[in-house]
Formats: C-alpha cells, structure tokens, sequence
C-alpha cells in the first residue's frame, strides 16, 4: 500500500516465530509509542491510564488491536487493525492535516465524540475519542481500519452532521 503522508508510520510487520507470540509483540509496541510517549489531540493530553478504571490502558489496546468475534463474545486479534497500531497516535497529533477529517458529533446517548477519519475512502483509518472538557483531556476510545463500505458512508454522513 503506497501513500504519501509523510507523517504516518508504515505498517508493523510482526516480527515474531508463532502466532501465539502476536498479542505480546504489539503490547510491548503499545507501551512503548502510548504508554511512554506523550500524544497530544490539539491541545489536550491523550491519557492512557484513565483514573479510577486500572483495566483502562488494556481495554484501550484491545480496541487498537482485536475486533468482536461474531462466533462468540470475545474479541479476537485483527492483523488489519493492529498492523495500523501506530497510525492511531500519528492521526491523533495530525487533526488538522488535509488527510483527515476531523469532527465532533453527539451521539445518540448524548456524548460528545471526536472522530478524526484518515483519507475516507482511500486509508479508510478511523480514531475515536472522547474529551473531557473538566480536566482538559482526551481518551482514545477505538481506532481501526474501516473494511465494510456501509461503514465508510456511516462516518461520512455522520461528518455531515458534525457539531
């Protein structure tokens, strides 16, 4: 896949001897670009370690890397999402670069979410977060790769009515 955004990372290639080793290759990854490097959305902090939820950080990566499995309730590694690990942070510190549509837009049940979506239609990356206006921070709530094409115009029409 070519593109020519200078600031978005390649693709991760895992680099490991069996399958089984995956999830512990992109935690060690996550930590290191999330955990210990500070990303910022404009001026609020991304916070990673939410306070008063410990299992914050884990169910962050989670949704950086796994998707919900349709046979059972678990969620499963998705290589598409977690190969595009570091786009997420990259996205994020990039809201107002030409390749990414940047909006807020209330949900059904009131809250207000950030979508930053990378190059609709083309890159098809999406991050959602959420502000939180009282601390002046951000939390990232999902990022992944947009692979159903219902999907890409849901996000589009949601752009439309972006507040």
């Amino acid at each position: 896949m070519a593109y020519d955004i200078q600031w978005l990372p390649p693709l991760i290639v895992p680099n490991v001897k069996h399958m089984s080793q995956l999830d512990a290759f992109f935690e060690k990854i996550f930590i290191k670009e999330f955990e210990e490097k500070e990303i910022i959305y404009l001026d609020y902090p991304v916070v990673i370690n939410k306070p008063g939820d410990p299992n914050y950080s884990k169910k962050v990566l989670d949704h950086l890397t796994t998707r919900d499995n349709n046979r059972s309730e678990s969620r499963g590694l998705d290589l598409e999402r977690a190969k595009r690990l570091l786009w997420c942070p990259a996205v994020i510190s990039h809201p107002n670069d030409p390749n990414v549509l940047n909006f807020d837009y209330r949900e059904s049940d009131g809250i207000i979410r950030t979508y930053l979506y990378l190059k609709p239609f083309v890159l098809d990356y999406l991050v959602i977060l959420e502000k939180d206006e009282q601390s002046h921070e951000a939390f990232i709530v999902s990022s992944y790769y947009i692979d159903k094409e219902y999907k890409k115009h849901s996000y589009i029409d949601k752009s439309k009515k972006a507040i």
